[in-house]
């Protein structure tokens, strides 16, 4: 069932009539709203038509312009008699008016307060659509409904109430602890490479990514006496291959974990952006960076060589971010 709508105003100029008409039949005609105003009935008694319309519909829409306030406040005209029916009507059933302001006027003394539509600019479809949502009683927000999977917080204890240097992490004085955190960072590292592309691609829907994971085991040159006999060392390496195209642009990376302790390198993060041109054993020999955990600090951290460059590398999400610039650097060229 369509609202019906009665628009009241005065008859400032035959511009300002033909303005009150045209949004009249925009509501009907665009929004189907049940609207009316006094020129579009056939009624010839001014006075009983404000009377029943005020009853009848389901709003009263005044259009304030600077005439329509001064003929509101000395009571003259049509205005007049519509300010002495509306004075307690609208006090009583406030419901039911929408104030719309044409022009930079101040509000009729009975309306002081009352919230407005402001139309100075004209019909826009912003303004049209406030309009609309007003008769239709409805908020021009909606409240977004309650999530049934809330997100976890969790309040943080204040540095100054407990100091954290008492609690000490036990891993840095085992050598197992050193293990356990270089492959913590290593993937940590990882995540923030994955991280950092996925919201660049969001940004830029034409790159293209992959991201491989393996492992593999690969003989070393050394190895040791057992019982008599020689034993080879294997290596295992857990890599990530990153492999990035933009606008026929690629960029490729790989970062390999070795926990093999030779007396080559030892153990560390290693990475290189030449793509493997031989077998297995020799993808692993040459690499352009070494991290691996620092021995000079209290705390485990990352240290990087530098021989390499970049010995700003404390943790896996530095890392990671200096791996990410590393392949941004080569589409971007």
């Amino acid at each position: 069932m369509p609202k019906k709508v009665f628009i009241s105003y005065s008859w400032d100029s035959k511009e300002h009539q033909e303005w009150v008409v045209a949004l009249t039949n925009e509501l009907r005609s665009t929004y189907g709203v049940d609207a009316k105003c006094d020129v579009l009935l056939d009624n010839p008694n001014l006075f009983s038509m404000m009377v029943q319309e005020a009853n009848v519909n389901d709003k009263i829409i005044i259009v304030d312009t600077k005439r329509y306030t001064e003929k509101a406040d000395h009571e003259q005209g049509g205005v007049g008699y519509e300010t002495r029916l509306f004075y307690n009507f609208f006090q009583k059933r406030p419901q039911k008016l929408i104030v719309i302001k044409r022009g930079n006027c101040e509000l009729p003394f009975y309306l002081n307060g009352w919230n407005y539509l402001d139309f100075t600019c004209g019909m826009t479809e912003e303004n049209l659509d406030a309009l609309v949502l007003k008769i239709n009683d409805e908020a021009p927000y909606i409240m977004a409904p309650i999530t049934k999977s809330p997100r976890a917080v969790k309040g943080k204890i204040a540095e100054s109430a407990l100091d954290g240097s008492i609690i000490p992490d036990l891993r840095v004085v085992t050598q197992q602890g050193k293990d356990e955190y270089l492959e913590e960072e290593f993937e940590t590292a990882n995540k923030t490479i994955s991280d950092l592309l996925q919201q660049t691609k969001q940004k830029n829907p034409s790159l293209k990514f992959e991201i491989e994971k393996r492992e593999v085991n690969v003989p070393s040159g050394t190895g040791i006496l057992e019982g008599g006999s020689f034993k080879q060392q294997v290596n295992h390496y857990i890599v990530y291959t990153y492999s990035v195209n933009y606008q026929d642009k690629e960029a490729y990376y790989r970062i390999w974990l070795s926990m093999t302790d030779n007396r080559a390198v030892g153990k560390g993060i290693f990475g290189s952006n030449d793509r493997p041109m031989f077998g297995r054993r020799q993808e692993f020999n040459s690499f352009q960076l070494w991290v691996y955990v620092s021995n000079s600090s209290s705390k485990l951290q990352l240290a990087c060589n530098p021989i390499w460059g970049n010995d700003t590398i404390t943790n896996g999400k530095e890392l990671g971010v200096f791996i990410f610039k590393k392949l941004i650097d080569v589409i971007k060229q």
